[in-house]
């Protein structure tokens, strides 16, 4: 869990007094486990629509579905080049790309990814996924229990990316450490875990600039913008940006989604009674749980923004939860509905903002192939009695280990 590193009991002199609201976005249950009720209490509460917390340094959350959505779009003033809390948890001797930079140049290196995951390329991975998730299924089910995080949710989209950018699959749990320590870290610089992933790369990137073969990395290796090669830096952080969302926000999403199921028969049921609804089962369980805290933003000039006077240096968390769960945008937001109405949600990037992520097709397939195939095939499938069920909050959340039995 990451630790409040800072506590900011002075507030700055713009902030009013009457728009503080103490609340810690990394561990918003405060140890109860219910991350996303206390996401949701937000609204039950009635705190403002802009707040600000003394938490992680002090910073702005806005906690209104609307205004999320229409900054995302305001780049130029929410900016995406410094995204963490507090500002010391921020890359500095590297960064991330695409998700660190601004238009124009975010659309630049987004448009280099995204043919890797249109639906196209992702339909003829498909047999492989399905493959994958029924060998795996198939070889628990006699078992009568497991871990579902390290038993399936972390070899299943996992061993998926691997042979997309065609790494050993015997490098995967050390660089599942490496993502660990960067979305749930505690008071180790990110500068210093990402060097470490930088400079697992290099090799590899060099080897593939000799030797392309037809993966994700040396597509990369490879690549050119406006006419240009890409230079060996960028290739590495985009490289690096590939690795910590492959490794950890599928995954993520299979744990808290087999939590839910776990304790709702009447869902999993469903699921396995009626296939047809699934498509529109996994967007409302991806509305549901979003595990993206964020996204945060640095305010880069000074604005009135409905109201609230934001000042040039603030940091502000848009979370998409708050997008998600906002009854003026989806009624009756935290119950889980198979048959709600196609949900356009935030959990892939705030709805009409430029950062949407370019993986998001690759990870409905994943999930929905696990939805048809896991309640159909263990359908009678619940909580380990007396055994924890571990959380951990951070960047994204995450279910640490989950017991299951049937």
């Amino acid at each position: 869990m990451i630790s409040t590193t800072r506590y900011e009991a002075q507030l700055p002199a713009h902030v009013p007094a009457a728009l503080v609201h103490d609340f810690d976005i990394y561990n918003p249950s405060q140890g109860t486990g219910d991350h996303f009720g206390a996401l949701r209490n937000l609204f039950e509460i009635g705190v403002p629509d802009i707040f600000w917390t003394r938490h992680n340094g002090g910073h702005w959350i806005m906690a209104r579905g609307e205004y999320i959505a229409e900054a995302a779009k305001n780049t130029e003033v929410f900016s995406s080049t410094r995204m963490a809390v507090p500002d010391e948890f921020n890359f500095v001797e590297n960064r991330l790309l695409p998700i660190m930079a601004d238009p124009p140049d975010h659309a630049i290196y987004r448009a280099m990814i995204s043919p890797a995951f249109s639906p196209i390329a992702i339909r003829d991975l498909e047999k492989g996924i399905r493959e994958l998730a029924v060998a795996l299924i198939e070889d628990l089910k006699p078992k009568g229990g497991c871990d579902f995080i390290e038993e399936f949710a972390r070899h299943l989209p996992i061993e998926i990316f691997m042979r997309l950018v065609d790494l050993p699959k015997e490098h995967r749990l050390g660089l599942l450490e490496l993502s660990d320590r960067i979305q749930h870290p505690s008071k180790e610089r990110k500068d210093d875990i990402l060097k470490l992933i930088i400079d697992y790369l290099q090799p590899i990137v060099a080897e593939r600039k000799a030797n392309p073969g037809t993966d994700l990395i040396s597509r990369m290796a490879q690549g050119k913008i406006n006419g240009r090669p890409l230079s060996d830096v960028e290739i590495h952080q985009i490289c690096a940006l590939l690795l910590l969302g492959g490794l950890d926000t599928v995954a993520s999403s299979l744990g808290v989604f087999a939590h839910f199921l776990a304790q709702s028969p009447e869902h999993r049921h469903d699921l396995a009674a009626h296939p047809e609804i699934i498509p529109n089962a996994m967007e409302e369980l991806l509305r549901r749980f979003p595990v993206v805290t964020g996204p945060g933003r640095y305010i880069m000039k000074d604005i009135d923004f409905h109201g609230v006077g934001l000042k040039q240096g603030d940091h502000i968390i848009m979370p998409r939860a708050l997008y998600n769960f906002d009854q003026r945008i989806f009624a009756d937001p935290m119950k889980v509905d198979f048959r709600r109405p196609k949900p356009i949600h935030a959990s892939f990037g705030t709805a009409g903002g430029p950062h949407r992520c370019p993986g998001s097709f690759l990870a409905r397939t994943e999930i929905t192939i696990f939805l048809e195939e896991w309640p159909r095939r263990i359908t009678d499938f619940g909580l380990k009695p007396d055994e924890p069920v571990k959380f951990e909050g951070g960047f994204n959340v995450s279910v640490k280990s989950l017991p299951l039995i049937w």
